[in-house]
């Protein structure tokens, strides 16, 4: 996430000033809590923070993250792997749908998953 965010200020001519990096998510979440500092985070990380108002959030202008399921070439995949990609998109697919992940969209659509081994 540190490189995205700091080319997408490159981009902009910016550069951050970082006081801090801390790599556990609830540790970001509690220092963005205590309004000691600000996080750049995915919305779908803290979209239950902003939604019980622990957090504020606003979208990062021209930021965007892109999530993929990934598994092996190498192996075949599992049952469990299958239902659990399976139930994942649909989750996602609603969580988008309901618009409670705001700017959250997809590439592609909700499709089954395709073992290509």
């Amino acid at each position: 996430m540190r490189i995205i965010v700091d080319a997408a200020l490159s981009r902009a001519g910016l550069q951050s000033r970082t006081e801090i990096e801390v790599d556990a998510l609830d540790m970001m979440i509690e220092l963005a809590s205590r309004g000691d500092y600000c996080i750049i985070a995915p919305y779908t990380a803290i979209h239950g923070h902003v939604q019980d108002g622990t957090l504020s959030a606003a979208p990062v202008e021209n930021l965007r993250v892109n999530w993929q399921v990934v598994t092996s070439n190498s192996r075949p995949v599992s049952v469990a792997a299958r239902v659990f990609n399976d139930m994942l998109a649909a989750r996602c697919h609603a969580l988008v749908r309901s618009k409670m992940w705001k700017t959250g969209k997809f590439l592609y659509p909700a499709l089954p998953f395709v073992d290509s081994s």
